[in-house]
C-alpha cells in the first residue's frame, strides 16, 4: 500500500517519490488523506493487522520514514502493560480514519510529531 506524492508541474504530474507504508496483505488500508506540514507527510493506517495502526512522518522531499507514532501503546510505555500480558503481536485497532490538522503557533520542539499524538488523545477521549 503507497501513497504516491506527485507535483503539479507545466500541465503534467511528476512523480516525486512513492513509499509503501503498509502491507494490506497484513490487514492493512488507508482510509484517509495526508497531512503535510514543516516537510513533513503525515499519513494514518488503518485495519487490524497485528501490533495496532500508526501514523507515520514522512520527509516531503525524499518520502523516507522520519518517525512513527503507534497508535497502541507497546509493552512498558504509559498504557502498554495495561492488556492482560496479551502480546504486541495479538493486538490490533487503533485505526487512524481521517488526517490531523496543523497548527504553526503550537509550541514544541517537534510540532508535526507532538501534533499527530495530540490529535489521537482528543479523538478518544
Amino acid at each position: 500500500m503507497n501513497r504516491p506524492v506527485n507535483r503539479f508541474a507545466d500541465r503534467r504530474f511528476l512523480l516525486l517519490w512513492d513509499q509503501p507504508l503498509a502491507n494490506p496483505a497484513d490487514g492493512w488500508n488507508l482510509t484517509g488523506g495526508p497531512l503535510v506540514a514543516k516537510g513533513k507527510v503525515m499519513q494514518g493506517i488503518g485495519g487490524r493487522g497485528k501490533g495496532g495502526a500508526y501514523i507515520a512522518g514522512l520527509d516531503s522531499e525524499t518520502g523516507k520514514e522520519a518517525w512513527r507514532f503507534y497508535t497502541i501503546a507497546r509493552p512498558d510505555e504509559p498504557g502498554g502493560n495495561s492488556w492482560n500480558g496479551l502480546p504486541l503481536e495479538q493486538r490490533s485497532g487503533g485505526s487512524v480514519w481521517t488526517a490531523g490538522s496543523y497548527d504553526p503557533d503550537f509550541p514544541t520542539l517537534d510540532s508535526t510529531r507532538l501534533l499527530a499524538r495530540a490529535a489521537l488523545k482528543m479523538g478518544c477521549q
